[in-house]
């Protein structure tokens, strides 16, 4: 549905899926995001800090669009924040994957555990 643009199809199924589990953080996000597009900034942005409350660094991207709606609001400091923090989280991960391909390519990841690579995500 989002692909194609219908966000309001999104939004009314995402919505659903909250209703079914509060903690579902992807569903947050998604509906975060369908809100977003729909322009309905304090229902996304609501949408978008629960996912981070329940989920803190599974979506980065949940900060660019918690930043855009910063930015609407001609908040540039907040905004600012937003996207320091969304390229904080993607460094992080880009060398979390770097570790794991630098053990893959040296044939030790059979022995390695997840707490030997840098920067990991918890």
């Amino acid at each position: 549905m989002m692909e194609r643009g219908d966000y309001g199809s999104a939004k009314d199924l995402f919505q659903k899926a909250v209703r079914m589990n509060d903690n579902d953080y992807v569903a947050h996000y998604l509906l975060g995001r369908s809100l977003f597009h729909l322009k309905e900034y304090d229902s996304s942005e609501k949408e978008l800090q629960r996912t981070i409350q329940l989920q803190p660094t599974r979506h980065p991207v949940a900060y660019v669009y918690l930043g855009d709606i910063a930015f609407a609001r001609n908040d540039m400091q907040k905004a600012k924040e937003y996207w320091r923090k969304h390229t904080s989280l993607t460094l992080r991960f880009q060398a979390w994957i770097k570790g794991w391909q630098k053990l893959i390519m040296t044939r030790r990841w059979k022995k390695a555990s997840f707490n030997t690579i840098p920067f990991t995500l918890r």
